[in-house]
């Protein structure tokens, strides 16, 4: 990636996407965080049928808001 793209990803995005620390359901109701980072997917042709958590789910650190004790997959799930 462009240095230039990546200094400008934040800024341009942000306003746009929102930018939050957690999960939430996108316009879409599809799980996301970040800026934007979809961490769920879908089939296209039945969309709301059948999402998908994406392997990338698990590669973050998820904490419980009330403890701060790592989450297990389950609580990701």
């Amino acid at each position: 990636m462009y240095q230039s793209v990546w200094d400008a990803f934040i800024p341009f995005s942000a306003p746009l996407e929102g930018r939050v620390q957690f999960m939430h359901l996108d316009v879409k109701s599809l799980v996301s965080t970040g800026v934007g980072n979809l961490l769920d997917a879908d089939d296209p042709q039945h969309f709301g049928t059948n999402p998908k958590p994406l392997p990338d789910i698990f590669t973050l650190e998820w904490y419980d808001k009330d403890t701060l004790a790592p989450a297990t997959r389950a609580e990701i799930l």
